[in-house]
Formats: structure tokens, sequence, C-alpha cells
């Protein structure tokens, strides 16, 4: 019965199902708009639906399906997650130490997602957390534009620790 045709059709058909509703309607619902990941089923050891799990992630890897911190929906690996020592501190607004257009190419997650919830479906999705080769390109960059001298006390502080 659980390897009837019908069954295998059904389960086969999640995934397409899964990313079109993120895509179309869990960013209209706002309990879903930022916490669709947690629906995406956990590892199962039950053989018939072991592999649905990777093959929603599958579906949604090529797919705009993530906001970021300027409201624009990327793919996964353009995607990262921007930690607590990245950023100012709430009293200097919580902003991303390097702004993304010295990211290169990278984009911050919206800080709405619960990523410590959500880690391993980000993870398998391909979105990374700043890498300290990433974050010095990022010093970088400001650097060859100029911008270092625009930065604050507070800036140079968090940077430096």
């Amino acid at each position: 019965m659980v390897h009837s045709k019908w069954n295998i059709t059904l389960r086969d058909a999640i995934p397409f199902v899964f990313s079109a509703a993120v895509l179309q309607d869990f960013q209209k619902i706002p309990g879903l708009r930022f916490n669709w990941l947690q629906y995406v089923p956990k590892a199962s050891s039950d053989s018939f639906l072991q592999s649905l799990r990777q093959s929603i992630i599958n579906a949604l890897i090529p797919l705009p399906c993530l906001r970021c911190a300027n409201n624009v929906f990327r793919v996964a690996k353009e995607v990262i997650i921007l930690d607590p020592r990245h950023r100012r501190d709430n009293e200097h607004g919580g902003t991303p130490l390097i702004p993304t257009q010295f990211m290169a190419g990278k984009h911050y997650l919206h800080s709405n997602y619960r990523t410590n919830r959500d880690h391993d479906v980000l993870r398998g999705l391909g979105v990374a957390s700043i890498s300290r080769e990433l974050f010095l390109d990022g010093l970088q960059a400001m650097h060859s534009a100029g911008v270092f001298a625009q930065q604050d006390e507070h800036w140079l502080e968090r940077v430096s620790a």
C-alpha cells in the first residue's frame, strides 16, 4: 500500500506544490512570511518519505524564495546571515557593519527569519554566515571606495573587536 503508484505520485508532487506555495502564497500570509522554513519536513527514517526533505530543498534551491533585508527575494546562494558580531548594536540601529554594496554580490537575509530555529534548512538551501574572508573582502572594498573616513568611532570599535 505504501508504495502504490498513487502514493508515489502524491509524494513526488509535494516538492512542486510546496515550492509554489512558498513563492505565491506564503508571502501573503503574515504568519508564514518568515516562518515557512519550519514546515520543511525533518529527516525521516521512513523509507517512503526519506527523500522528501531533500526533494523540497532541491526544488527551492534555484528559486528566489528568501526575502533579504532590502525586501528583495533572492536565491539562497546569494544570501548570507548577518550575525550579531557583524552588525552595529541596537543603540546604533543594528545595521550591518559592512553595507550590502560591499559584500561581493551577497545580500543579507531579512532579520525576521528565525535563523536559530531554521538553521539546518537555511544551510541546506545554501545560505551561509559571513565568513572571515568575505568580511575582510568587504572591509577592503569599503577601504578602496574611501568609505572608512566616514565611519564613526562605534563602527571602528565593532570592526576591530
